[in-house]
């Protein structure tokens, strides 16, 4: 009797690239989405920065997408827009006063080192955005990029609620991080007010940058363990209960470093527990 051949798996519409998405959403409509949560926080940064804000957002949108032109260019690739998201976030986080050409530089060291030279963007496993801020605090000392950012969590809110009611930030990434702080603050002595911990950048950061879909884990275990680690890192650099730039964008570049490593943790722990649930050694 002949054998029934297997059926083919059903197939879904999943894009070829990087990130590979199903249904609805692909890579251009969730950088609008970004970019369309980004907005409330631009505006206030424009009402404190005035004019210069459009210099500053002028340069680090033309490099952006001059790269990523570029680049898609030579890979025969189609374009991808998220380096606008790059530059809006830079925008946002830099002073009135900063050098255009140290935003040139450094949104095109972050452009190439931290997402072109691993493929583009889905591929990447840093933030861009938290990665061009931290070039430009350790490279100009002097530039004030440490002190500068977004103050007030009521422009984040409206954007922070649409992304994590559409899926694309984590709701235990940003759980973990407000205790993992809040763990931090405590044993620094004292008990914070929410508002000290709500104003200044830790909850731009923590929506923005730590929470984007590409550079953080992708487990669940893995999400609370980068989500505390990077609360706790921020709240180490914490001064009298407020977060400095500085400390948020650092603690969220260094955890966009280990998050692949702790997804490969996650995973490994829950292939063992899997392993005794069944009996096997």
């Amino acid at each position: 009797m002949a054998r029934r051949p297997f059926r083919s798996a059903p197939s879904f519409p999943v894009t070829e690239a990087a990130p590979h998405l199903r249904g609805f959403w692909n890579t251009d409509r969730i950088i609008g989405v970004q970019i369309a949560a980004l907005l409330p926080p631009l505006g206030l940064a424009a009402v404190s920065s005035g004019v210069s804000l459009a210099g500053i957002l002028g340069v680090a949108l033309v490099t952006a997408v001059a790269w990523q032109a570029a680049f898609a260019r030579w890979r025969r690739l189609s374009f991808s827009a998220s380096g606008a998201v790059t530059a809006l976030i830079v925008a946002v986080m830099v002073p009135a006063t900063a050098s255009l050409w140290q935003i040139a530089l450094a949104v095109s060291f972050a452009l190439i080192i931290g997402e072109q030279i691993f493929g583009g963007y889905g591929r990447n496993f840093v933030h861009t955005a938290a990665l061009a801020l931290a070039f430009l605090m350790f490279s100009f000392p002097d530039g004030g990029y440490d002190k500068a950012g977004i103050t007030g969590w009521a422009v984040v809110a409206p954007g922070g609620l649409a992304l994590l009611a559409l899926g694309f930030v984590n709701w235990r990434i940003l759980a973990a991080a407000f205790i993992g702080a809040l763990t931090v603050l405590l044993a620094k002595g004292g008990m914070p007010a929410a508002g000290q911990m709500l104003a200044g950048s830790f909850a731009f950061g923590m929506v923005f940058l730590a929470g984007d879909p590409v550079s953080a884990p992708s487990t669940n275990g893995g999400r609370w363990l980068y989500g505390a680690a990077v609360g706790a890192l921020a709240a180490l650099g914490a001064a009298d209960g407020s977060f400095p730039a500085r400390a948020v964008v650092f603690a969220c570049l260094i955890g966009g470093i280990f998050a692949p490593l702790v997804d490969q943790g996650a995973i490994w722990i829950n292939h063992q527990l899997r392993k005794r649930r069944h009996g096997r050694t």
